[in-house]
């Protein structure tokens, strides 16, 4: 179900981005546990900059690291200095997670790999049901429309034309050499907030928010803030 397959990732394992996106502390207002342990699902962890961030602010106490690979999982867990870390390797749209066992899910550059539209409602909607009521979500993916990926996007429109794609904004980005190819699906804002309602969250906050990198070709991407609602007792 995702874009690449576990020995692939674990080729560019070795030389993934380990800087934190300080977008992930936007879960932070809507983070309201008193007490507890306080528990993050980083959902396509990757090396675990994110949740290890996270921790480090004190908006977390540990992190459950998923990834589909188990050398970035391995990653994860050493680079979480503080707190608590347990590396799970698995999808993230068939989380190996109990339900309501976490705080916080954030899913990071890492829902746009799933190509099919069904692969990227099942994480969502695995990612509320492992989700307390009342906790929160991040989930930030690539801007559609940005001049880096108009490239990809021409190309993506036309295998799309050509009936080997579901969408025109499912693209393929290779490395130098065309020793790794990567797919994403490239959101409109639009959409990824209507998939997050549909996966049950009530939507609190949009936005864009541009990644560290060169200011030549800004690297634009949309975060989608939701919560899940709490259900009232009779």
């Amino acid at each position: 179900m995702w874009g690449l397959t576990s020995l692939e990732y674990e080729v560019i394992a070795a030389g993934y981005r380990r800087r934190a996106w300080d977008v992930v502390m936007r879960v932070r207002k809507y983070c309201c546990f008193e007490g507890g342990q306080r528990i993050v699902a980083d959902m396509g962890c990757g090396p675990g900059q994110n949740a290890a961030a996270l921790i480090r602010e004190g908006v977390v106490r540990a992190a459950l690291l998923l990834d589909i690979s188990p050398v970035m999982v391995r990653r994860a867990v050493e680079d979480v200095k503080e707190g608590v870390a347990l590396g799970v390797c698995g999808d993230m749209a068939c989380a190996p997670l109990r339900e309501g066992c976490v705080d916080v899910v954030i899913m990071v550059a890492s829902l746009h790999h799933l190509v099919r539209r069904k692969d990227r409602l099942s994480a969502l909607r695995e990612s509320f049901r492992v989700l307390k009521a009342g906790g929160a979500i991040l989930v930030v993916v690539w801007a559609r429309w940005q001049a880096r990926l108009l490239p990809l996007l021409l190309r993506g429109v036309a295998r799309y034309v050509l009936e080997r794609s579901e969408s025109p904004w499912d693209v393929v980005r290779c490395s130098r050499g065309g020793a790794v190819c990567r797919e994403y699906h490239l959101y409109s804002l639009s959409e990824l907030v209507a998939d997050v309602r549909e996966a049950g969250f009530k939507v609190v906050e949009v936005g864009t928010y541009i990644a560290p990198g060169r200011k030549s070709l800004p690297r634009k991407n949309y975060y989608v803030v939701g919560v899940k609602p709490r259900v009232n007792s009779k």
